[in-house]
């Protein structure tokens, strides 16, 4: 079975999945994040990276929101073909968050991987 194909919302055209044409679908948005949220004296945070598309947005509208998989979040955003059918006649507002240690989601940036860091992936 073929993957479903981004259609862009407006028409029937198929969207070119490649950065330069899919960066026009979404604004990056960065916003901070406690790192663990089970231990109060740990006040350490990190940015995570969400995408937003109002293009359809009115007031009173939705806000649809996907949560990332585990992968950078522009390949969420550009296969899920649902959101951008439904979000027109919704009037809804689309946000896309990366998943934490994914992508440019990365607390301890090059060493998020290293065994020291991994207590906050798997206690929270």
């Amino acid at each position: 079975m073929e993957a479903r194909k981004l259609l862009d919302p407006g028409t029937s055209h198929q969207i070119d999945k490649s950065t330069k044409a899919t960066t026009s679908l979404w604004t990056v948005k960065w916003f901070t994040v406690k790192l663990d949220h089970f231990t109060y004296s740990d006040t350490r945070s990190f940015q995570m990276k969400w995408l937003l598309n109002n293009t359809f947005y009115k007031p009173g509208g939705p806000v649809f929101f996907y949560t990332g998989n585990e992968a950078e979040i522009e390949t969420s955003a550009t296969s899920m073909g649902m959101m951008w059918d439904l979000a027109p006649r919704f009037k809804a507002a689309i946000i896309f968050a990366e998943h934490r240690f994914y992508g440019e989601t990365m607390p301890f940036g090059k060493n998020s991987y290293t065994v020291g860091h991994y207590k906050p992936i798997i206690s929270t």
